[in-house]
């Protein structure tokens, strides 16, 4: 069957990836609903599912094979943590990026690491911003009447994208003049 082929190609594929790393797949689990849950990606009844067994296992860092929204990253390591507590969720790009970021030795190359992960985490930093209500104007907050969270956060992601953007800017700026 083509879609088993596909599946077992995805899963070889992770598993490297996950051994580049300095990982070790210690259990697979797979999902077959016709599309994505919205909330958690993989639906409630197999994130608790998964979430026994990241127990079971003592797993350290549950992988998603494929793209996720930070709202479904937070979404999963929120339920992950009713169980134990400082459990890693990434997805393919956050595992990738995690072993371009163990590998990467110049400052400029792990800033720009950073910032794609900066980038890839999104303005919701794992879907608080979601989760989060209404603020109210007042002594003490940073924005205007009745702005909300997410729009802070998104304030603040935005500002440190400026921060790493600017931080890789001088390191360039340097090694040109050093160069010259």
């Amino acid at each position: 069957n083509e879609n088993k082929q596909k599946t077992k190609d995805n899963l070889d594929e992770v598993t490297s990836l996950v051994q580049t790393f300095g990982g070790m797949v210690n259990v697979v689990i797979t999902q077959n609903a016709a599309r994505a849950d919205k909330y958690t990606y993989i639906g409630r009844g197999k994130a608790y599912e998964l979430a026994n067994t990241i127990v079971e296992k003592d797993i350290d860092v549950a992988v998603i094979n494929d793209n996720l929204k930070s709202s479904q990253i937070y979404a999963l390591k929120t339920i992950f943590e009713e169980r134990k507590v400082n459990i890693e969720v990434w997805d393919r790009t956050d595992l990738i990026l995690q072993i371009f970021q163990k590998h990467a030795l110049t400052a400029e190359a792990k800033l720009q690491i950073r910032l794609a992960d900066t980038r890839h985490k999104g303005p919701e930093l794992y879907g608080m911003g979601q989760t989060m209500s209404q603020q109210g104007g007042g002594i003490g907050t940073h924005g205007g009447a009745g702005e909300t969270n997410s729009e802070i956060m998104r304030r603040h992601w935005r500002h440190e994208i400026k921060n790493i953007e600017n931080q890789l800017e001088k390191l360039t700026t340097s090694k040109h003049q050093q160069m010259e």
